[in-house]
């Protein structure tokens, strides 16, 4: 997936990109080249203002260290489809002493339709841990088995407090978890896989290999009128 910038917006995805998206719980760096097992650790951590990148999290470690277990995620608004919640379909645990979660055979999306009038859908990840990086993908159309169609669909990396963005995440302190933003265009794509990594620090290898995180990703399809 080379090409990918920080700037959040959509861009086309390319040939493995599904082995990325659903087979492997792996996500491309914000240079816009795949990460190894577990993905890379984002650049920011640790790193002065100077050379922070931008849309991309400043924060102590201790903020973005994964959680013990993989987080869930839930739909907070629109509140009427909150009922409705987005499925798990892979995690990279491993990092972090946990296990890892390969998709299954088929794939089933759960559904949740919106009306007109919806600006945006927010997803709560059930964390306070903030993400080093999170990447939204939306396809067009799946085969037989539920797996995206591999050349029908985006790609967008996720601002950290960066509206601007196709979307962003940022820190809901009254309710202790963070929020996932994707403000509702008229281009989306109705098939969508959120994917979100953290940081595990002190797992990194020797030699000067990243530092390794933990990985999970969800699917959901969004049906518009």
């Amino acid at each position: 997936m080379p090409g990918l910038t920080c700037s959040g917006r959509k861009r086309p995805c390319r040939t493995g990109v599904i082995g990325v998206a659903l087979l492997v719980p792996t996500l491309v760096s914000c240079t816009g080249e795949p990460g190894g097992p577990g993905g890379s650790v984002s650049a920011n951590a640790g790193a002065s203002s100077a050379s922070a990148r931008p849309g991309v999290p400043f924060l102590p470690e201790e903020r973005m260290s994964a959680p013990e277990q993989p987080p869930g995620v839930a739909i907070a608004s629109p509140v009427d489809q909150r009922k409705v919640v987005p499925r798990r379909v892979a995690f990279d645990w491993s990092a972090r002493g946990g296990g890892v979660e390969l998709p299954p055979d088929r794939v089933d999306w759960p559904v949740t339709p919106i009306g007109n009038g919806t600006a945006e859908m927010v997803f709560g990840l059930g964390t306070e841990q903030v993400p080093s990086r999170v990447v939204f993908y939306e396809y067009s159309d799946v085969g037989e088995s539920g797996v995206p169609e591999e050349d029908a669909g985006t790609e967008s990396l996720c601002g950290y407090e960066d509206p601007a963005n196709r979307c962003y995440y940022e820190i809901d302190r009254e309710r202790r978890n963070v929020r996932l933003h994707v403000p509702i265009e008229d281009d989306h794509l109705p098939y969508w896989v959120l994917q979100a990594a953290w940081p595990v620090p002190g797992a990194g290898g020797s030699g000067g290999e990243e530092p390794r995180e933990g990985s999970v990703s969800w699917l959901l399809r969004v049906d518009r009128p």
